[in-house]
């Protein structure tokens, strides 16, 4: 999470964007976002947000509701727990190859925990969770303050709420905006 980018706007997706031009690197998530990403925001199965700059795609992520099964949480994670356990995942998280590397995926995922603070707020939901795309991203993920759900398959992290505030708060603080 290291490194620094210019200034970006990250916005709900909508059909005035260029998608086709997006190239992250991997042709799934690019598909994805070129073919699926305003198909399910228009049948509400998830809110894909845009980060523009220099009025080009640099990176997208999306928000789906879910939930977990309780046997397959931590013990932290499920006690007093419904079941299943109400969640929010990170349904897609990809930043272009021009900007990567400069720290927007970060920038995404805490765009993204803002968004699920919000979610919560209005309806509740207890965990913040993500399929990493590969096992080489489950460190990078780890620094957010997911935990790996070792029973579930593809492998799954989730955090609490909880942890979300704090960690927006911790960050805000290290900006000097708290």
């Amino acid at each position: 999470m290291t490194g620094s980018f210019n200034p970006v706007t990250i916005t709900i997706l909508d059909d005035s964007f260029t998608l086709e031009d997006f190239d992250c690197g991997e042709p799934n998530r690019n598909a994805w976002l070129c073919s699926r990403a305003l198909s399910n925001q228009r049948k509400d199965d998830t809110r894909t947000y845009v980060a523009i700059q220099d009025a080009a795609i640099a990176g997208f992520y999306a928000l789906s509701v879910s939930s977990i099964v309780r046997s397959n949480l931590p013990g932290s994670m499920r006690r007093n727990a419904p079941d299943p356990v109400s969640c929010v995942l990170l349904a897609q998280l990809a930043v272009s190859l021009r900007h990567q590397g400069q720290g927007l995926s970060k920038e995404l995922v805490l765009h993204g925990m803002r968004q699920v603070v919000k979610i919560a707020d209005i309806a509740g939901c207890r965990l913040f969770a993500v399929h990493p795309a590969n096992a080489e991203l489950l460190p990078y993920y780890e620094k957010f303050g997911f935990s790996s759900v070792p029973t579930t398959t593809p492998a799954l992290m989730a955090m609490s709420l909880q942890k979300v505030r704090a960690t927006l708060v911790a960050v805000d603080l290290a900006k000097g905006q708290a």
